[in-house]
């Protein structure tokens, strides 16, 4: 990755773990693959119990 781009992905990185909005990544097939604090929180979960969920179940 060259330096723009890792400055771009740090710095959404940083929007995301401070962000106070419900924040999640899935693939292509529904399955989490990031979750921020603020979603931890609203849905009271860990995140090994999100992480690898999906959302078509």
């Amino acid at each position: 990755m060259n330096n723009k781009s890792q400055k771009r992905n740090d710095f959404f990185e940083e929007v995301a773990e401070t962000s106070t909005s419900y924040i999640t990544k899935v693939d292509r097939n529904g399955y989490v693959e990031y979750v921020n604090p603020a979603a931890k929180k609203v849905l009271g979960l860990s995140e090994n119990d999100i992480l690898g969920s999906s959302y078509n179940d």
